[in-house]
């Protein structure tokens, strides 16, 4: 590919949001470790998973601060800040990732924002 071609498409990419980009790094990069023809790939693998695990964290944070009141007391299993599925247990979260094609889903317990929570003395 010539680098022209390779300029145009970081200038499109630019237009991009932050978790288009984020997902255009990670298709990029699954392409790249099929072929196998790269050094750069492993050297910057890990720092890339980082990144990646950190942008997920907080868009788990952002959807439970946003969702909270709306599946207090219930389970939820999300993939960024989709919701894959909800249930009074986690199991049953669990298995609603599963069935949404999420193998490494995050799967948490919404507190109930009404509730007071008591933790002795």
């Amino acid at each position: 590919m010539s680098t022209e071609k390779l300029n145009e498409i970081l200038k499109e990419a630019e237009a991009l949001s932050a978790d288009e980009k984020v997902y255009l790094a990670q298709q990029l990069l699954e392409q790249a470790q099929k072929t196998g023809k790269s050094s750069l790939v492993s050297r910057h693998d890990d720092s890339l998973d980082a990144e990646t695990e950190a942008h997920r964290r907080a868009q788990h944070m952002k959807w439970l601060k946003e969702h909270q009141a709306e599946y207090g007391g219930r389970y939820v299993a999300l993939d960024g800040e989709r919701l894959l599925g909800q249930a009074a247990t986690y199991r049953e979260a669990a298995e609603a990732a599963r069935q949404a094609g999420v193998q490494n889903p995050f799967i948490v317990h919404v507190p109930d924002p009404d509730t007071a929570y008591f933790g002795g003395w």
